[in-house]
């Protein structure tokens, strides 16, 4: 993909503000690496520097990590898919599980109504996650 191709893309994390310091950490350390997963082609190449030390490649662009309360979170959610972006949510529901699998269970008897949202993560068309994100403040 060429460097064009690349920075007409948007990354974006939302959180709520209302969650302590260390869920909101956990929320988006969690999104990002799901995220991760769908970004290869937006991470860097290993670099090296002066004394030699290797030094893994990062994303090549800035990820906005955005402001919005868990009631606007499931709408930006909803949006996301509709707009065909990659969508990475975390809701209470992996906070009430020990295991992944346990959270499958529960996610697969959950509706989506009926979860807390309290991150969202989105990738694609720069555009189109400004246009759903666009009016959001940065997380402080």
């Amino acid at each position: 993909m060429s460097a064009a191709d690349r920075s007409s893309e948007k990354c974006v994390i939302v959180i709520d503000p209302e969650l302590g310091p260390g869920i909101t950490a956990n929320v988006a350390a969690l999104v990002a690496l799901s995220l991760g997963h769908h970004a290869g082609h937006l991470i860097g190449h290993d670099l090296e520097d002066a004394s030699g030390g290797k030094h893994t490649g990062l994303l090549t662009q800035a990820v906005p990590i955005l402001s919005a309360s868990c009631d606007q979170l499931p709408e930006i959610w909803r949006k996301g898919h509709e707009a065909g972006l990659v969508v990475v949510d975390f809701t209470d529901l992996p906070q009430k599980s020990r295991t992944y699998p346990e959270y499958e269970v529960k996610l697969r008897a959950s509706l989506s109504s009926d979860m807390t949202f309290l991150g969202v993560g989105l990738l694609g068309a720069a555009k189109t996650v400004s246009k759903i994100t666009g009016s959001l403040a940065l997380l402080r």
